[in-house]
């Protein structure tokens, strides 16, 4: 995606972050992958939720995404440099 053009269309902010598009095209889940990372520096062993299977789990079952939107923890995505730079 090096115009972003998908960053902008979901509104990610991070690197790392996870978007789902649902069937109908919305945006049905964006954020962290899991809770791994608790912030920049700490880090669980193991991630004690994992939002995007929860979320990836409850479309093939046809139910609501429990939680639509995580704040995930990683690099801020900065804007792709000009064409030709």
């Amino acid at each position: 995606d090096p115009s972003h053009w998908l960053v902008k269309a979901v509104g990610a902010t991070v690197t790392p972050e996870a978007a789902v598009i649902g069937k109908d095209q919305e945006l049905v889940y964006l954020g962290r992958i899991d809770d791994r990372h608790v912030d920049f520096g700490q880090k669980r062993a193991e991630p004690s939720q994992r939002d995007l299977q929860n979320a990836l789990d409850a479309i093939v079952a046809g139910t609501a995404v429990p939680v639509a939107r995580t704040k995930a923890v990683g690099c801020f995505i900065s804007d792709p440099a000009p064409a030709g730079e």
